[in-house]
């Protein structure tokens, strides 16, 4: 026949009968929880590599494509999705694709696809799925693609504080650090010199190009980047919202 265990604690506090019948300091009532919590710890514990072993057999028995969707890039010859796709985990240094890629589904992390190898040329930074990057601008094909994680750095807005939604603000230095220039509207020739070391993007995407009337070497922005550095080693000269 099963018993039915009781607890001892919940007991006391949980009847008026043994309220009344058994009389227990307070600190003895805490050092009796921290002592159940302490052994249930220890059986968590004791239960943790059996566990892991049945998560690791679950996801090697999980299809390629269930794997997938929870990291990485997967890239689409056609636009929302359509036509054959492939799926990056790491670093693509060098790509050699048979046909250009028009949208993407991004399940974990930050991608810079960028149009020749070492990310080289006109790049687009995404952050979430993107079903056409023709209507972002780039019309270029992927040479290179990289994953960056997602950094949590402050934003040093200084006394001016925040910008207004739909504002590109520039920083000289990476992690949103130095004196700060705001776009507020497409600007074909910028006069004032700004080499970005970063930039925050607030609500709409931006295309900003290292030549007036947007030539030269452009960057999509699609999110806020805390290091330009690597890839804008000069000045930009033209900018525009995109959406």
């Amino acid at each position: 026949t099963a018993k039915t265990v009781h607890d001892p604690i919940s007991t006391i506090f949980s009847t008026r009968a043994a309220r009344s019948s058994v009389s227990i300091s307070r600190p003895t009532v805490m050092r009796m929880r921290m002592a159940r919590d302490s052994a249930r710890t220890r059986a968590t514990i004791r239960m943790r590599p059996s566990l892991c072993l049945v998560s690791a057999l679950i996801i090697a028995t999980m299809p390629l494509s269930s794997v997938a969707r929870a990291a990485g890039i997967r890239l689409y010859t056609g636009e929302d999705y359509s036509g054959r796709s492939k799926i990056f985990l790491v670093d693509q240094p060098t790509l050699d694709l048979e046909s250009g890629m028009q949208s993407a589904k991004v399940a974990s992390d930050y991608w810079l696809l960028c149009e020749r190898a070492n990310y080289a040329g006109d790049c687009l930074w995404l952050w979430r799925d993107t079903p056409s990057f023709a209507k972002l601008g780039y019309r270029a094909p992927v040479g290179s693609l990289r994953p960056e994680r997602a950094h949590i750095i402050a934003r040093q807005w200084g006394q001016r504080g925040a910008p207004s939604r739909g504002v590109l603000a520039l920083f000289p230095d990476r992690g949103y650090k130095g004196k700060w220039t705001a776009i507020r509207r497409l600007t074909t020739n910028i006069t004032v010199p700004i080499r970005p070391g970063s930039a925050v993007v607030r609500s709409a995407a931006w295309r900003i190009c290292t030549e007036p009337h947007f030539g030269g070497r452009c960057l999509t922005l699609t999110t806020s980047a805390w290091d330009l550095a690597d890839i804008f080693t000069t000045e930009i000269k033209s900018a525009k919202p995109l959406r």
